[in-house]
């Protein structure tokens, strides 16, 4: 597989991966909302009896139980899945490139050349 491809798919599968632990953890959190309160209850007490300021982890147990939460992990869920969408149509476009041109390389311009100098 060329380098180009091996890094799109790559990409692909850390982009499924996250948007999937992230919906995982959105289901929980606004269908499961019960299991939801006992996790941060319990990470709560974790965190109180490893040493941290109780001020400090009450405010992540509210912040983990509001709805902006909630809504960061919508957001975080929708981001992964429009760049596993990217990332897999730019592994089909490359891979319709590479097949048509295989001695193609793909790099990134020296760091010493200008715009004007890539277009001559």
């Amino acid at each position: 597989m060329h380098h180009t491809l091996q890094i799109f798919h790559r990409w692909f599968w850390i982009s499924f991966t996250l948007a999937f632990v992230f919906g995982v953890l959105l289901f929980i959190a606004t269908r499961r909302r019960g299991a939801w309160v006992r996790y941060t209850a319990s990470e709560t007490e974790f965190w109180i009896r490893l040493g941290l300021p109780r001020k400090l982890v009450d405010a992540i147990r509210h912040w983990e139980e509001s709805r902006s939460a909630v809504c960061w992990l919508r957001f975080l869920v929708i981001a992964y899945i429009v760049l596993m969408l990217f990332h897999g149509a730019a592994y089909l476009y490359f891979k319709h490139v590479v097949r048509s041109n295989p001695t193609l390389t793909i790099t990134a311009p020296s760091e010493g050349t200008t715009r004007k100098e890539e277009a001559k």
